[in-house]
């Protein structure tokens, strides 16, 4: 090419991308800055119930009323993960619909709310607010934009914003396309290929660079499977994908019944003071790795560390009465933790060897009877343990998961809580 000509194409290029390289680092910066705070505040959360501790039954209601009052207040939308509000988003057709649940409003109610949710001991993740806040980032900045270019639709760069998020959350460059693909669009993945690998990789090059490259869960040495372990993968993706869809349906039947019964401001409040009291309560008198994201509990189960089932019951509960309490926080990390949780229960059950590859097994179908995106659960899985050896069997274990998942409950907790949203 000659240089007149490839100077040319590199100007146009220029003009047409900036905004994307812009939106990539924001996102990329914003996850790294997010995940740091949020991850300090789960080690402080973790510290006051040592050092407090029966103090904490004030001040775990404490701060779950200032989470639910902030979002009542400020931005009714930031409630809850994120992740549906931005499906519901993807799938309006207005841009004042759009910005009740993007804007720059909704991602600052949604980091504080959050703050304060993790502090009090919340058992919840900050994966979902992470990919509304980028979506909220995307959205602003292609509407300041949209003159300017036209290389994407706004609702791409939702889809974009998002799919950015995921991949600096998790540092899953992958995981962050195929949730794009698999969870916020039914476009044909060549209308918006541009713009997603765009952001994915440039939000994640920006997270490495202010965090370093490394694996969410490290690098866990998996064992060497028997010769007939396709029995133990596929129980583990009945469990698995079976617990994660009854997890689910229970989330959207407590959001049901506080619709109903849960009406006035006041009562609200009174709701989520009483959840801190209740998550308080079990944090002092079962194991204060009950409340927070779960990443050390799957930390400890992936080093085979000590496993009681009593903790896994109540880290059943914590996730389900945080959500109801009205704050914001994500199901991606206690869904990790709980099929973790699963899949270490059965292989110390029946004294199998591979525990950690059941572990890692059972995060994935837990994640897939959630969600139901079982290609973006085994990638994520896949990329945050680099575990090689084992991506046959996640695939076969998230894929049962998957059908057992759609035989106990036919629709997602995510897509049943999308319809919601967009029938009110």
């Amino acid at each position: 090419m000659p240089l007149h000509r490839l100077h040319t194409y590199s100007k146009r290029t220029i003009q047409r991308t900036w905004h994307l390289w812009v939106g990539g680092v924001l996102v990329g910066a914003m996850s790294y800055f997010y995940a740091e705070i949020f991850h300090r505040l789960e080690v402080l959360s973790r510290t006051l119930f040592t050092q407090l501790s029966w103090w904490m039954l004030l001040v775990t209601p404490a701060c779950f009323l200032m989470a639910t009052w902030i979002v009542h207040r400020f931005a009714p939308n930031a409630a809850g993960s994120g992740i549906p509000q931005v499906i519901a988003a993807v799938e309006m057709d207005s841009e004042e619909k759009i910005s009740r649940f993007l804007s720059a409003r909704v991602a600052i109610v949604k980091m504080i709310s959050s703050f304060f949710g993790i502090v009090g001991g919340g058992a919840m993740g900050r994966e979902g607010p992470t990919v509304q806040i980028s979506a909220s980032i995307f959205w602003v900045l292609g509407r300041k934009v949209q003159r300017a270019t036209s290389l994407a639709t706004q609702k791409t760069w939702v889809v974009a914003g998002s799919a950015a998020g995921i991949a600096a959350a998790f540092n899953t460059p992958l995981g962050g396309i195929t949730f794009a693909i698999e969870e916020l669009t039914t476009m044909h993945f060549r209308r918006f290929k541009t713009v997603l690998l765009y952001v994915v990789i440039i939000a994640g090059l920006v997270s490495q660079v202010l965090g370093g490259s490394y694996l969410y869960f490290g690098a866990p040495e998996v064992e060497t499977l028997a010769r007939f372990s396709s029995f133990w993968v596929i129980l583990v993706g009945i469990l698995s994908g079976g617990g994660g869809a009854l997890f689910g349906r229970a989330l959207f039947a407590l959001l049901k019944l506080k619709k109903r019964y849960v009406v006035t401001a006041w009562m609200k409040y009174a709701l989520a003071a009483v959840v801190g009291v209740a998550i308080a309560g079990f944090a002092l008198g079962v194991d204060p790795r009950v409340t927070g994201a779960g990443r050390i509990l799957i930390m400890d189960w992936l080093q085979v560390g000590s496993f009681t089932p009593d903790v896994l019951i109540y880290r059943t509960i914590g996730p389900l009465m945080t959500y109801l309490a009205g704050g914001a926080g994500g199901v991606f990390a206690p869904s990790l933790c709980l099929g973790a949780g699963i899949g270490h229960f059965v292989a110390i059950f029946f004294h199998l060897k591979a525990i950690r590859v059941l572990t890692l097994l059972g995060m994935s179908g837990f994640l897939c009877g959630v969600t139901r995106t079982p290609l973006t659960c085994f990638v994520l899985v896949f990329e945050m343990t680099a575990t090689h050896d084992i991506l046959t069997q996640l695939m076969l274990a998230t894929v049962v998961a998957y059908g057992t998942a759609r035989l106990v409950e036919r629709e997602g907790f995510y897509l049943k809580t999308v319809n919601e949203i967009l029938e009110s």
